[in-house]
């Protein structure tokens, strides 16, 4: 599975999205909980299985667009 982010320069905040929504099931593994989100809960096994599967972040896919757009300010 892919998580790719900040495709596009000017995608602001969506490179700190995938930080944020990959340290719930992190913090989860470490300390050997489970997770909520909403009326979902998952237990510290099915956060293990999910983690254990091959999972790639790409935070930031376009890193020459985002300099430009910061250095245009457009």
């Amino acid at each position: 599975m892919l998580f790719n982010r900040q495709i596009y320069e000017r995608e602001r905040g969506s490179a700190e999205e995938i930080l944020y929504f990959i340290g719930g099931p992190l913090y989860a593994y470490k300390n050997n909980i489970g997770l909520k989100y909403g009326k979902e809960s998952y237990a510290s096994e099915q956060v293990k299985t999910a983690l254990s599967t091959r999972i790639v972040f790409i935070r930031l896919s376009n890193p020459d667009g985002v300099a430009y757009d910061y250095a245009t300010n457009k």
